[in-house]
């Protein structure tokens, strides 16, 4: 198996992407590229994800991206707390 630095920043952006996205729901004060509040940081995850999904997609193909398993779970993860991490902080507070 070959190291690629390509393949490295896809797992960085990606992994990044989940506790910024986690503390921008919870409206957690953390510093983040675009400034300290909930909305950059939820932008700021968005941005991640789409870096990582542009690297994945131009470097190895969408079959890729639907083929590796690693990544397909860190993905399907990150849509779970998506789809359901506001409300679950609103429910459980």
């Amino acid at each position: 198996m070959e190291f690629h630095w390509v393949d490295l920043c896809i797992g960085l952006f990606i992994a990044n992407a989940i506790p910024h996205f986690i503390v921008g729901v919870m409206d957690i004060r953390f510093l983040c590229l675009f400034g300290f509040g909930a909305k950059q940081n939820i932008l700021y995850s968005a941005w991640n994800i789409a870096w990582s999904l542009g690297l994945a997609w131009y470097f190895h193909g969408f079959e890729w991206i639907t083929h590796n398993g690693l990544y397909l779970g860190v993905c399907l993860i990150l849509a779970s707390y998506i789809i359901g991490g506001r409300f679950l902080y609103e429910r459980w507070r």
